[in-house]
């Protein structure tokens, strides 16, 4: 090999080594690296079905001697939000400048905040014997993400209340509550058996027919009459049988019956009778 021709292969080989160098140097050193601005938060929360709005970016690119553009409208951005789901989503926003990537991301949170409808079925104040427990009348429950969840009522008796509660799963809860009025406020049903006036002879036997007593709470009370009087078979005169019954509550029902006791019809002397008859 000649002298020109070494000279020469040295030349290209030190070519090919700052090549490279040099490539390296105006990319990488004169040429700043992109910038990628987020416009507002970059932690956002939404609601669920909540449509996102999005703030915008800006970029730009500038070199060392500050002369920058505007990049903005080539910024690819990655959106995987779905705002009928809940959860944590993440927006990518990428340029690509010579096989390298620039990137900035912004975080989405969907939540729900709305508590469930909780629905009380049958009357909200009860009135209860004080016998008696209450039997539920059932309640409904559905949320809008969570749907039915019935199943998951919860329920607790405080003071004369049922209080009904419901929470779904993002936490949102819903009450309600039922009022339970334990009183009985209603006497007996208290009737006679037989007639409420009755006749009887002087030195004749009162054969007591009794009376039927019935209640709203304690059911049938006609063993629990106290029956009293005063007759005096053996004068003429006006007396009264009192009835009398008490439920548990303490309720009373009072009857009477009136007695009446008279002289029997006297006999009429047949002899006499023909006598005058003639």
């Amino acid at each position: 090999m000649n002298k020109i021709n070494k000279h020469l292969l040295i030349l290209i080989i030190v070519l090919l080594i700052l090549l490279p160098i040099s490539y390296y140097i105006i990319n990488y050193h004169y040429i700043k690296s992109v910038k990628i601005t987020l416009s507002g938060e970059k932690n956002i929360t939404i609601n669920l079905l909540e449509n996102y709005k999005e703030p915008g970016i800006k970029a730009t690119k500038c070199n060392k001697i500050k002369n920058c553009k505007n990049i903005t409208p080539k910024i690819i951005i990655d959106n995987e939000i779905n705002n009928k789901k809940i959860g944590k989503y993440k927006i990518t926003y990428s340029y690509v400048d010579d096989n390298r990537i620039y990137k900035a991301k912004r975080y989405i949170k969907v939540i729900d905040n709305i508590p469930p409808t909780l629905e009380l079925l049958g009357n909200k104040e009860i009135k209860l014997c004080p016998n008696k427990e209450y039997e539920e009348e059932g309640y409904k429950a559905i949320d809008n993400y969570d749907e039915d969840i019935t199943s998951k009522v919860f329920k607790k008796e405080e003071n004369n209340n049922i209080i009904y509660s419901i929470t779904d799963s993002s936490n949102n809860t819903s009450t309600d509550y039922r009022t339970i009025i334990k009183e009985d406020n209603e006497p007996p049903t208290l009737s006679l058996n037989g007639k409420e006036n009755i006749t009887i002879y002087k030195n004749n036997n009162y054969k007591e027919k009794g009376a039927i007593a019935s209640d709203d709470c304690d059911g049938n009370l006609s063993n629990n009459i106290e029956i009293t009087n005063n007759i005096n078979t053996n004068e003429v005169g006006t007396y009264d049988v009192f009835y009398k019954v008490s439920d548990s509550s303490g309720n009373i029902s009072t009857l009477n019956r009136t007695i009446t006791v008279k002289e029997p019809p006297k006999l009429v002397d047949s002899a006499s009778l023909i006598k005058n008859v003639s």
